[in-house]
């Protein structure tokens, strides 16, 4: 008898080196554009992730300004040499570097965080406005690009909901390889269904 239950102890311990390691979760932080694409696995803890525009973004904005600044440099020496043509173009270039600053400043104010419990927007420079959108509120999204923003590689992605102080949510400077929507439509329909919010529609 002992030596049958010597043995079957050393089958159950054969049994338990065999099993393999339970993988434990990790902790990366906050994510970036770059995770859009990582598969998740769907048991996996979904983690706050935090999107900035990207530089590509403020380039596709102040091209123009920076084309038109290089066209006055060069008509410059074709001018006539009258003192206040050179006051005036000093003083449209140095209009010209407070605006490419300044856009520059605000776009860097800019952030979206999107868990799997809302969507937060945070800007401004001397003063911070902080907007939320709750997921479960979201019914649609759309993608846009200007012809700058597809030469840059960029895209603006609306999130449209039923709040009524922020219905589209604008989400600019997104890499144009980012599968955002992808990302946020599954934050959104898990978020419903454990909140038991489901969506009828007349046929």
């Amino acid at each position: 008898m002992t030596t049958r239950n010597h043995a079957r102890q050393q089958g159950s311990s054969r049994y338990a080196t065999q099993q393999a390691p339970t993988r434990q979760p990790t902790d990366t932080g906050t994510s970036d554009t770059a995770s859009f694409q990582r598969s998740r696995p769907a048991d996996a803890p979904i983690r706050q992730m935090t999107i900035r525009p990207d530089f590509r973004q403020y380039l596709s904005e102040v091209m123009p300004l920076v084309l038109a600044g290089l066209l006055g440099m060069a008509l410059y020496p074709f001018m006539p040499k009258w003192p206040y043509i050179s006051w005036a173009y000093l003083a449209l270039y140095v209009l010209l570097l407070i605006t490419l600053a300044t856009r520059y400043a605000v776009l860097r104010a800019f952030s979206w965080e999107i868990s799997d419990v809302k969507i937060c927007r945070r800007h401004g420079i001397l003063t911070r406005q902080t907007d939320y959108i709750e997921l479960y509120r979201v019914v649609d999204y759309r993608e846009s690009q200007t012809f700058l923003q597809r030469l840059f590689g960029v895209k603006t992605v609306v999130i449209i909901s039923t709040d009524k102080s922020d219905p589209s949510m604008l989400i600019y400077g997104v890499p144009a390889k980012a599968d955002l929507v992808t990302h946020t439509r599954n934050l959104v329909e898990q978020n419903k269904k454990e909140n038991h919010i489901y969506e009828i529609t007349n046929r």
